[in-house]
């Protein structure tokens, strides 16, 4: 599928101990990433967050149409996920602060 061929084009197979899951690109392209760890459990020791919405292009996490709740629920009991990467970059507002608020919603997620 569309998220195998992206993941494939991106880093040239599925060789390691671990994957960088790439959420956003395969929403982007109407696919969608959960596949991976389900394919290939334990294997996403770390994890790239970043929002995604295409109704809102500066929303942060927790603002924006990523499904976080079952995102984090695969990536703890099958990803066996150990590291979450935030990254936030919009013009909208300092990258500081975009990054406070990505953070600010993990915590009310539970998430640090």
């Amino acid at each position: 599928g569309i998220e195998e061929a992206l993941f494939v084009r991106r880093f040239g197979g599925i060789a390691g101990e671990f994957f960088f899951v790439l959420f956003v690109e395969c929403h982007k392209r109407g696919g969608d990433a959960r596949v991976f760890l389900k394919r290939y459990p334990g294997r996403a020791a770390t994890v790239h967050l970043k929002p995604f919405s295409k109704t809102n292009p500066d929303a942060v996490i927790g603002e924006d149409e990523l499904p976080w709740a079952d995102i984090f629920n695969l990536c703890e009991t099958v990803g066996k996920t150990e590291w979450y990467i935030v990254e936030y970059e919009r013009e909208a507002m300092p990258p500081l602060v975009g990054v406070e608020k990505c953070f600010r919603a993990l915590r009310k997620m539970g998430k640090c």
